[in-house]
């Protein structure tokens, strides 16, 4: 399910505005840093929705694991890179991503795009000063 997509998304918005961000408008480096972040969210949901988690039922009664490469062996020790998702981080990457309240999903959705909102006003706010640091 490429769970590496979901934290790689908003540092590839970050390295993007970082590197390009003196060079690109002001709305570009906004659309950059939210629209990364709102792609994590949708990732997030989609990865959700094919463990389960929004059928009902018992969804993640096991943590789901990816692994992706050793990092060092030596003898009994084995350390590897893995990525998972249980019933805790998918609550977190919900309200990291975006989502502050429980329900429906509309009402998710909703607070979802008042966060980007948000985010928007904010960025349009704060134009103006001297030091424009991206």
């Amino acid at each position: 399910m490429q769970l590496w997509l979901i934290p790689l998304l908003p540092l590839l918005g970050f390295a993007l505005n970082g590197i390009f961000g003196k060079k690109l408008s002001k709305p570009v480096v906004n659309a950059i840093a939210c629209g990364s972040v709102l792609l994590s969210f949708v990732w997030v949901l989609k990865t959700l929705s094919a463990l389960g988690v929004f059928s009902g039922g018992n969804a993640l009664e096991e943590a789901y694991k990816e692994s992706y490469f050793t990092w060092i062996q030596s003898g009994m020790l084995n350390i590897s890179v893995d990525f998972a998702v249980d019933r805790l981080t998918a609550v977190m990457l919900l309200i990291v991503t975006g989502i502050g309240k429980s329900g429906h999903l509309a009402r998710q959705l909703a607070a979802t795009l008042q966060s980007i909102l948000t985010l928007l006003y904010y960025a349009s706010y704060l134009t103006g000063g001297s030091s424009d640091d991206r």
